[in-house]
């Protein structure tokens, strides 16, 4: 496994420095998975400024492990032109600022939150949607007063062809921490449909 990982002979610190990469990665990968969570507003403002800060850290370490020559770029790397790499290196920083900013707004919330949330419940209307992304569930509930563009709350496809056009009133279930709201439940009132969509 760790010749999968990195190539014999690499030196220590950059074996670290995968091992990080990667459980970032792989953290970032919940939320696309798990789509039940709306971060709060102030605190997914606060995610984007420590995903920047922690992004230029990274860079600047990187930067001078290269120059006292305790770092090397690897890989493919060694064999792009100049060119190639000043465009490339933005886009890299660029997508590892997203994947930071998944953890720090989505992931890590959405986990205490689920764990530790106060329970709290709130009136809306929802209205059934069907999904069209690769990623998404293809039959959901869209919460009028929810406005997050990775939130969906899935139904099963016999609940969904019940439930008419148009809103109904509904009761969300949610626990809640000061990082945000995760869904758990809807109920709907609407008398010829009962109970609660999982």
């Amino acid at each position: 496994m760790r010749h999968g990982l990195w190539a014999p002979g690499t030196p220590t610190r950059q074996r670290w420095l995968i091992g990080v990469f990667l459980l970032v990665m792989l953290s970032a990968l919940i939320p696309i998975f798990s789509r039940s969570f709306v971060p709060a507003s102030g605190w997914s403002r606060t995610a984007l400024l420590l995903a920047v800060l922690c992004t230029s850290a990274a860079c600047g370490l990187l930067w001078y492990w290269f120059r006292r020559g305790l770092w090397t770029p690897a890989g493919p790397w060694l064999s792009y032109s100049p060119v190639k790499r000043w465009t490339l290196a933005p886009l890299c920083v660029g997508f590892f600022l997203l994947v930071l900013w998944l953890d720090l707004a989505m992931t890590a919330p959405m986990l205490l939150t689920r764990w530790t949330g106060e329970e709290a419940s709130r009136s809306t209307q929802v209205q059934k949607k069907r999904g069209s992304g690769r990623r998404s569930c293809h039959h959901q509930l869209q919460l009028a007063d929810t406005r997050f563009w990775l939130f969906e709350f899935c139904v099963d496809s016999d609940a969904f062809d019940q439930l008419p056009e148009g809103p109904l009133p509904a009761t969300v279930l949610s626990r809640r921490t000061a990082l945000g709201d995760y869904v758990y439940a809807v109920r709907l009132h609407a008398p010829e449909h009962p109970g609660s969509a999982p």
